[in-house]
């Protein structure tokens, strides 16, 4: 009584008593019921994109409702549901959506965490109206009529502990799983993991499984969330009809909230695993929620605004300190969250990556920020760029069109967090921020800190994740780390002053020489009188938004020297903390507070690039950097040392993970072990140069006439050519014509088989094949590559996943790959990943092999696989139309390779068929150079 009264106290006191009560009211486009057996749904229309609609059921059950003896049973159920439904036996569910366009993995899933189980089945065609009736069906199957025959659960046991091993083979989940118990003593969180226990997943009586659906799998734990370009009103009657027979239960079982004891003192745990790679310490200040009878209101609107603006301002003085090259961690983020596992219990959450030994100067760096913050609170000039910063959040999301997939997932997180983040219109939401933001005052953000870093220390949980060969450090020092800061002893935190201006003069204007234009891509091309060309596309698909990507043959080729490959794998990490002009990246971050503007400069193998996306308020901005960044890179040598310790804290521990080393020894090998694939190592870092590397960047952006700067997005036409003229036409230009060279980078040739073995926590053996031979880039091989490695991808997945249980998924895919090495012709990829146990690998490599093999056998390919490739082929294309992304790669690929990679997508989809599949494969598979690498435990 006394918490809820604490924090009802609390929560007036940043909102405002008045403010706090006054209910926000729902956009009156949802659709929203309860029906007389307690089933809740949202039903809304949207036409972004269009023809398209997304299906939820999300349900109020997770690993917490699980016995001792269950432990496993809510994830396998989830399983389950793929596996044999009333309307759906078999495998019939996933066969009958793949015919459809929707496909298993990509567009149909689900989830299980401790507190929910949600399913989705997304961009769904609407044209048939047979096809939303079938998606409402399903579930309705999902809700209350699986079928759970024994056969299909006994072979669903593989794959979950296939599933099992692929996530128990990250260090980290092997640490939360020790560290659960000490995180939430008195608590199931501590100890119910989703995943289970595989002495359950092996064991448990078919009856068990049921036994558990039948209990909590009823309309009144379950919400139907559809959401897309459909008939709400038909819909819900469609809605009604279906649920209509499934009755209430009285004796019906209801999730009861997972209630998180109150600590007195700092609860601290340490972790340590032989694989994890490096150290991490996270600090959670727990604190609650919004009060109950504030939920829904302005109020909770405010204080999630609180919420959000004190992590940024946390997040910025983070930043400085990290930005020192003897800061002790880097990698810090940091939120205001769930507490982790538990829904029932908010944290404010920061995490960093520890330099080695430095643990506890981590867990006391995050301390006194936290604290200092709440002592002395944070000044104006912070609230006032966190507050434009948030503010242009705002703009954005207003003008930016939301997905089916965005709404939906919105309306599964209402149902699930109880009514919680209200759900007004678009314009409502926007008008409220925009008047809240504009009253916070320092006084509430200082308010809120106060109240949630206390000074007994009281709700701090401390955690440290460390190799197992780290400097020791007991539980006892990392809560000492942190409660030993006494935040009334530290300095008053100054804020830096931020300069205003990017560019100390602006530069001479260039102009048009020419214009041109592309009529089959509507897109208008400028010359310009530096000799770089613009082309000009405008769209409307993400209204407000400008997509601009400058490219330009050459990059590390240009002058490659083998002896500085090392150097090279670290050009763009160094390009992207330093200095620009007169600013440092600090100070580039701060001045672009309130300013939706992102740019890159890039030197990759063959290509040098300079990008950048902003909203149309912004493009000023925006085409100032990027003129800077092209112009005038500048040194910061405290943010460059800070990259350099951060690297070498990645290497220190490196060797110990299996998946690292695999990735290593598959980047390795993939490019014939050229030192551009070489891993790096502590020498290498020693012997890096920044003056070299700014000296690469200034060579190789010295005359920018060889470029061409696509420009794709919501732009006025007026405006954008006169920022044109301004910011790139007036780039260092000339006659030169750079190319890309040939350095060797390609890939393996011949038949390879690598084997090799490390420690393993979890054993299993990690399979990666990889096939590749020469093969035309042009739409009609792209179209048969993709169709050649879905299907393969889909057999391998049937055959060791479903029929075997050996694994619990297949990565795979073929690709078209061009450019990667001077002049080379291109060439046909197909990589195949998958992790199976280590008494199988042989196995698993012998039918990889004979499938993709068999792929080029008359009739091997059936009509009925072609065809569900073609449905979400057809679908993909008109959806990748609707982006700017897409029209840059577009537009790039047919200026540098002349090839039109939309146009006849569409005829090239319709032509598909068997016979092409298996001709496709005789060329590319059958005369392949095939790599087979095989990690095995020790």
């Amino acid at each position: 009584m006394k918490l809820k009264f604490i924090i009802a106290a609390a929560f007036a006191a940043i909102v405002g008593s008045a403010e706090a009560l006054v209910p926000i009211p729902m956009d009156s486009a949802v659709h929203t019921g309860t029906l007389p057996n307690g089933l809740t749904y949202y039903i809304r229309h949207n036409d972004w994109p269009a023809n398209r609609a997304d299906f939820f059921i999300a349900q109020r059950v997770g690993s917490v409702q699980e016995e001792e003896n269950q432990r496993g049973l809510a994830h396998f159920l989830e399983h389950m549901c793929f596996n044999g439904t009333r309307h759906f036996p078999g495998n019939s569910l996933i066969n009958y959506l793949e015919s459809i366009g929707v496909k298993f993995g990509a567009n149909l899933n689900a989830y299980t965490s401790t507190d929910e189980t949600v399913y989705n089945i997304c961009d769904v065609p609407t044209q048939r109206i047979s096809a939303l009736d079938s998606c409402m069906l399903i579930l309705r199957d999902w809700s209350g009529d699986l079928l759970l025959d024994e056969k299909d659960i006994d072979e669903e046991r593989g794959v979950i502990k296939g599933e099992w091993r692929q996530r128990n083979s990250a260090s980290n989940s092997r640490l939360l799983e020790k560290a659960a118990p000490h995180i939430y003593p008195g608590s199931r969180y501590g100890n119910r993991m989703p995943i289970g226990l595989m002495s359950v997943v092996e064991n448990f009586h078919p009856d068990a499984l049921r036994a558990y659906y039948a209990k909590w799998y009823h309309p009144q734990n379950q919400c139907i969330i559809i959401v897309g370009d459909i008939d709400p009103a038909r819909t819900e009657q469609q809605l009604h009809k279906l649920w209509a027979d499934m009755p209430t239960r009285k004796d019906a079982a209801l999730p009861e909230p997972e209630i998180i004891p109150a600590n007195k003192n700092v609860i601290a745990t340490v972790q340590t695993d032989p694989e994890q790679s490096s150290s991490m310490v996270m600090i959670y200040a727990k604190h609650g929620d919004t009060p109950k009878h504030a939920v829904g209101t302005v109020g909770e609107l405010r204080r999630d605004l609180t919420r959000s603006l004190v992590s940024q301002m946390l997040a910025d003085r983070y930043d400085l300190v990290e930005s020192e090259p003897e800061a002790p961690f880097t990698n810090l983020g940091i939120g205001d969250m769930k507490f982790l596992l538990a829904s029932t219990q908010q944290a404010l959450t920061v995490r960093a990556t520890s330099k080695p030994g430095r643990e506890a100067e981590t867990a006391t760096s995050i301390a006194k920020e936290l604290k200092r913050a709440a002592m002395q609170g944070f000044t104006q000039t912070e609230l006032d760029r966190a507050k434009a910063s948030e503010s242009a959040n705002f703009d954005a999301d207003y003008t930016a069109r939301r997905t089916n997939t965005e709404f939906a997932r919105e309306y599964v997180r209402h149902y699930l967090d109880g009514g919680k983040n209200a759900l007004p219109s678009a314009e409502a939401r926007y008008k409220m921020l925009k008047g809240i933001i504009r009253s916070v005052t320092l006084d509430s953000v200082n308010a809120y800190i106060s109240e949630v870093i206390k000074p007994d220390n009281s709700n701090i949980v401390a955690v440290a994740y460390m190799p197992e060969k780290a400097a020791k450090l007991t539980d006892e020092q990392l809560a000492r780390a942190y409660a030993g800061v006494d935040g009334s002893a530290l300095p008053e935190y100054r804020d830096p002053e931020t300069a205003t201006h990017l560019l100390s003069h602006e530069p001479k204007e260039g102009t048009i020489v020419s214009t041109d234009s592309i009529s089959e891509f509507d897109t208008k091309v400028l010359t310009l009188s530096n000799g770089t060309k613009v082309y000009l596309k405008h769209t409307d698909f993400t209204p407000g938004k400008v997509l601009i990507q400058g490219f330009c043959p050459g990059g590390l080729s240009v002058d490659y020297n083998q002896e500085l490959a090392p150097e090279y794998r670290l050009v763009n990490d160094a390009l992207a903390v330093s200095g620009y002009g007169t600013h440092n990246s600090t100070d580039l971050k701060r001045m672009l507070a309130g300013k939706n503007v992102k740019t890159a400069v890039a030197i990759e193998n063959m290509e040098h690039t300079l990008g950048a996306s902003a909203d149309t308020a912004n493009l000023t901005t925006a085409m100032q950097l990027l003129y800077l960044k092209a112009t005038a890179p500048a040194h910061d040598d405290r943010a460059f040392n800070a990259m350099i310790e951060n690297q070498r804290s990645k290497l220190r521990s490196h060797d110990s993970n299996p998946t690292f080393a695999m990735g290593d020894s598959i980047h390795l090998y993939v490019y014939n072990r050229h030192p551009l694939g070489a891993k790096l190592n502590a020498a290498d870092l020693d012997k890096v140069s920044y003056d070299r590397i700014i000296g690469l960047h200034n060579k190789l952006f010295s005359d920018m006439s060889d470029f061409t700067f696509n420009i794709v997005g919501d732009f006025n036409p007026d405006t954008i050519t006169d920022l044109v003229c301004r910011y790139i036409a007036s780039l260092p230009g000339g006659e030169r014509h750079l190319s890309a060279h040939d350095i060797g980078y390609r890939y393996a040739q011949g038949i390879q088989n690598h084997k090799f073995t490390m420690p393993m926590s979890t054993p299993q053996t990690i399979s990666y094949t990889f096939y590749n031979a020469p093969c035309e880039y042009n739409a009609a091989n792209t179209v048969l590559a993709h169709a050649t490695g879905s299907i393969l991808q889909s057999k391998l997945r049937d055959d060791l996943r479903e029929k075997r249980g050996w694994t619990y998924g297949v990565k795979s895919h073929c690709g078209v790959s061009d450019g990667m090495n001077g002049a080379d012709p291109a060439r046909a990829i197909i990589p195949v990943y998958i992790r199976v146990e280590p008494q199988n690998a042989d196995s698993c490599f012998a039918i990889v092999d004979a499938t993709a093999r068999a792929m080029a056998k008359p009739g091997y390919v059936s009509a009925d696989e072609v065809n569900k490739v073609k449905q979400f082929l057809e679908k993909a294309w008109e959806d990748n139309g609707k982006s700017n992304d897409y029209w840059h790669t577009v537009l790039k690929m047919y200026r540098k390779f002349g090839v039109d990679m939309h146009t006849t997508f569409p005829e090239h989809i319709r032509a598909l068929t068997p016979e092409k599949v298996a001709a496709f494969a005789e060329k590319v598979i059958l005369p392949a150079s095939r790599l087979h690498l095989e990690m095995a435990p020790e």
